[in-house]
């Protein structure tokens, strides 16, 4: 004990001594800071009936630190670590109660899918995952789907490894990373001395990475001297080539929930055209029929049956698909996939006796008409007027 003490003793008099006369001028650090709106993002989305979930690569304590600053919940039981090692020296690597009942998170991405059949599906609503591998991610994709979630990923452009969980998705969309800042605290920056200031701000340097990647194509460098900016562009287009959009660099990111407006008003004036549709053709089937067990006359041709159905029907539906944008779709709790497949023979039903009174309407209509004009061919031709002889 007494060596042990004296050795630290010598090494902080060691350090002391290389301290000597030595002015402390500053720290740097480096630190993943959210962006200003990607709060507000992540509220909209959720308003909007979209679960937001943020996979990490960090440990546990800097992925609830980045998702304090998204707006995510923090508490107990809201981060899953995904890595296979950590969950093999962790007692909650099993589905299992803890005390009062309260349920353990699965630890490892292998504990997930048993979690989900014998216990609960709070994995699906858990809202951070660290330790998170390229591997990982996709199975995490992939177990969304398996529950019948449509999985939208949002990555940066510029990471290689986000190629393949892009090609995972159903939908992705990249964004192109931002240029490095730098966080001055209690100093005045370079550029500055002219404006003292007293509290922390940020400032974006003037020449960043990607503008000297410019100026070294322009120069005409190739990979030796640096990539230049149809190297970093190909290799952006390339990791993207899954995606439906990208978002450049310094782009509000409030854009995906435009998106996310207009994408709704378009689904849901197609799917009042394809309802249309539908509904046309129901009636025109149920009105063959009609007349057929009525023993009339068929009321179309085939040739005008195919132009109903295939002229006037979608040139009288296209209207609906270019719809105006409905703001209240924004805020609209969609259902589960699973649900739309549940629904469907209860909503043919509802299309066949919707259409039912208006095809039986039809028939009566055509009824009226052929008995009219039956009465008027039966009729015995008027007397032709009398003619004067002078």
């Amino acid at each position: 004990g007494f060596g042990r003490k004296h050795s630290t003793a010598v090494r902080h008099n060691a350090f002391r001594r290389l301290l000597e006369k030595h002015i402390f001028c500053g720290m740097a650090g480096a630190v993943d800071r959210a962006r200003v709106e990607a709060s507000d993002v992540v509220e909209d989305l959720f308003n909007a009936g979209v679960r937001f979930a943020h996979l990490s690569r960090d440990n546990e304590r800097r992925t609830k630190a980045f998702g304090h600053e998204l707006g995510l919940e923090t508490d107990w039981n809201s981060c899953i670590d995904l890595n296979e090692q950590s969950a093999a020296f962790s007692t909650q690597s099993s589905p299992m109660l803890g005390g009062g009942g309260v349920t353990k998170l699965p630890r490892g991405i292998g504990a997930v899918r048993p979690h989900l059949r014998d216990v609960d599906n709070v994995p699906l609503l858990v809202s951070m995952f660290c330790n998170c591998q390229p591997r990982t991610v996709r199975e995490m994709v992939q177990i969304y789907q398996e529950n019948c979630e449509l999985v939208c990923v949002v990555g940066s452009c510029g990471a290689p490894l986000s190629a393949s969980v892009f090609a995972q998705a159903d939908v992705a969309v990249s964004v192109r990373p931002l240029a490095p800042a730098c966080l001055w605290i209690g100093l005045e920056p370079p550029r500055a001395a002219s404006r003292r200031r007293a509290t922390p701000h940020l400032e974006t340097p003037k020449a960043p990475r990607r503008a000297r990647y410019v100026e070294a194509a322009a120069a005409g460098a190739g990979p030796a001297g640096g990539w230049g900016e149809s190297e970093l562009g190909a290799a952006e287009m390339l990791d993207s080539a899954c995606c439906v959009a990208v978002l450049p660099d310094g782009h509000d990111l409030e854009q995906l929930t435009e998106w996310l407006l207009q994408g709704r008003s378009f689904l849901s004036n197609t799917r009042q055209a394809v309802f249309f549709g539908g509904f046309a053709s129901i009636v025109l089937e149920l009105l063959l029929i009609v007349a057929d067990w009525t023993r009339l006359p068929p009321p179309q041709t085939p040739f005008q049956l195919l132009w109903v159905l295939l002229v006037l029907v979608p040139l009288l539906a296209f209207p609906l698909v270019l719809g105006p944008v409905d703001p209240r779709n924004k805020k609209e709790m969609v259902s589960k996939n699973e649900d739309h497949l549940a629904n469907a023979p209860s909503a043919a039903l509802y299309l066949v006796l919707r259409a039912l009174p208006g095809a039986a309407g039809l028939c009566l209509l055509f009824a009226v008409f052929l008995d009219v004009a039956g009465d008027a061919a039966a009729a015995p031709p008027p007397p032709p007027p009398p003619t004067e002889m002078l």
